[in-house]
């Protein structure tokens, strides 16, 4: 059978997930005490993975290799509990 021929699109729904994002990076944003974003901000920052979503969070003055490691790790901390519901 050739599948190719018969997908016409997939869909995926995100919605859910860019909230618990935003919301475990703001926890860690805020962690730091750094400004946070609200969710509908983060839509630009998705796309070009966990690490560049941190770096481009982060104030301009913070973003260090060491800041954006320690941030991401916290991130990854917070958000994976929390995405298994």
């Amino acid at each position: 059978m050739n599948f190719n021929s018969k997908i016409k699109g997939i869909i995926f729904d995100l919605d859910g997930t860019l909230a618990d994002i935003a919301e475990s990076i703001n926890f860690v944003l805020q962690k730091h005490h750094f400004p946070t974003h609200p969710h509908e901000a983060y839509k630009p920052f998705t796309g070009e993975g966990l690490k560049m979503l941190v770096t481009k969070s982060l104030p301009e003055t913070a973003r260090t290799p060491e800041m954006i490691e320690q941030c991401t790790a916290e991130m990854i901390a917070y958000y994976t509990p929390r995405s298994a519901n």
